[in-house]
């Protein structure tokens, strides 16, 4: 059997991690549904609610809302609805703050940040990493993806946007 460069065993063991909904914020106009998840059981801290509404207010395109009926001439993926969710993640290693908004009706705009711990005024975007989510990140992915599908594409009338959000993931417990 060939050695591999690093060890299976040195992975640590999974652990839950608390996640919450912390709430519906209004940033310039978009709307978006904010997610904690953190290595403390008494999940994130209030400073760290405030560092990923400031980050929102510096990456998110304006105008929140663009036309949703793209001509011939504008890729769908520009059309926005003014609407997403953003998850702030207290993590082992650092901060991560997860960005991401629904674009071109079923496609989602995603950017993920990294800061170290104490500095929250200094994240940075690690797109150049291709790091997407974590696993405890993505089951709140999964979940946004299912009320996307459940609340706006099952059936897109006037009110779909406000069932969307109103649709959030609500264990508050380690997962």
């Amino acid at each position: 059997m060939t050695e591999m460069p690093w060890q299976i065993s040195a992975i640590r063991p999974y652990r839950d991690r608390h996640i919450s909904y912390l709430e519906l914020a209004n940033i310039f106009g978009w709307r978006f549904k904010l997610y904690g998840v953190s290595v403390s059981e008494t999940g994130v801290s209030i400073n760290y609610r405030a560092a990923l509404i400031h980050l929102a207010e510096r990456i998110l395109p304006m105008p929140p809302l663009w036309p949703t009926k793209p001509d011939q001439e504008t890729p769908s993926f520009e059309a926005r609805y003014g609407v997403g969710f953003g998850i702030a993640h207290e993590a082992a290693d650092g901060l991560y703050a997860l960005m991401s908004w629904w674009v071109g009706e079923n496609m989602l705009q995603h950017h993920v940040y990294y800061a170290e711990t104490g500095k929250l005024e200094d994240f940075k975007s690690i797109a150049d990493t291709s790091v997407i989510a974590c696993v405890w990140e993505m089951q709140i992915m999964a979940f946004e993806r299912n009320a996307w599908v459940r609340e706006v594409l099952a059936s897109p009338n006037e009110s779909s946007l406000e069932r969307y959000l109103c649709d959030t993931f609500q264990q508050e417990a380690l997962n």
